[in-house]
């Protein structure tokens, strides 16, 4: 029987020791799968704050982006509406009636007979016969919307009295008002 309480014993610090080993592995396995767990916490962290750089940098493109499609498209718009402005204007100058015109014509070649008071006057067919009763040579007819052109004798000087050039000249100005318009 003494080698039986040996065996016995040897068993029971076999099995001891079993249980240590067993608990010092049950041990290391829970601080790897502890150390696993805050790495994957640490992984999935950094992966939602990159996830929400990204997002918000694309919804900042993307505000971006389409904020720069509506400006393009109201320039667009306001350019559309002063070229269609521009033209109504030069339409309704070109449709005047022969009194109109004349009242308009009347002070623009008092200014011009200062400035040239003889010469050719280049203008559309209709209003030539005006202006040459104030004294000037009938010169070739003119296309467009209206007004006159008076050129020197010598062909030196030439007075633009056209209703284009004087719309020309005043654009920037009727360009800034329809600015203020559309920005206020």
């Amino acid at each position: 029987m003494g080698l039986e309480v040996v065996v016995n014993e040897i068993l029971a610090r076999a099995s001891e020791e079993e249980q240590r080993v067993l608990r010092e592995a049950e041990s290391e396995r829970q601080k790897l799968l502890d150390a696993a767990e805050g790495e994957a916490d640490e992984i999935r962290a950094r992966a939602l704050r990159d996830t929400r750089s990204k997002l918000d940098a694309l919804r900042r493109e993307a505000t971006s982006a389409s904020e720069f499609e509506v400006r393009r498209r109201l320039l667009n718009v306001q350019r559309e509406l002063t070229e269609d402005f521009r033209a109504r204007i030069l339409k309704a100058l070109s449709d005047l009636s022969k009194a109109e015109r004349e009242r308009m014509l009347v002070p623009l070649m008092k200014r011009a007979q200062k400035d040239l008071p003889k010469g050719r006057a280049h203008a559309r067919k209709e209003d030539l016969p005006l202006l040459t009763k104030a004294g000037y040579e009938k010169g070739h007819e003119l296309t467009g919307a209206g007004g006159f052109q008076i050129e020197s004798e010598d062909g030196t000087v030439l007075l633009d009295h056209r209703f284009e050039t004087m719309l020309e000249g005043a654009w920037k100005d009727i360009q800034q008002e329809t600015r203020k318009l559309f920005e206020g």
